[in-house]
């Protein structure tokens, strides 16, 4: 009779151990959600800022043409064709 009355101490003690490593997965778990939920709002966060600093830099792209004289504008566009080659004027010989 001894022999069973091990083997249903045994049968408690792993009941009881399998019940703790239930338990300290879900408190596993509980620490991956938590650390997934910051790391997307942290993406989410950075994401908006991104597109903020986007949407401020084509304003002030915008801003700085609109505040550029007609002038100005025409001798920025024969400097670029005059580097690429486009407003050389070559002679005949």
């Amino acid at each position: 009779m001894e022999h069973v009355g091990a083997q249903v101490n045994l049968a408690i003690f792993s009941g009881g151990l399998t019940r703790a490593q239930v338990g300290e997965a879900r408190a596993n778990l509980a620490v991956l959600e938590a650390n997934y939920e910051s790391v997307r709002q942290n993406v989410t966060l950075e994401v908006r800022q991104a597109l903020a600093n986007l949407q401020q830099g084509a304003e002030s792209i915008r801003v700085a043409e609109k505040g550029q004289s007609p002038g100005a504008r025409e001798s920025e566009l024969a400097e670029g064709r005059y580097s690429t080659g486009a407003g050389k004027h070559h002679r005949a010989h």
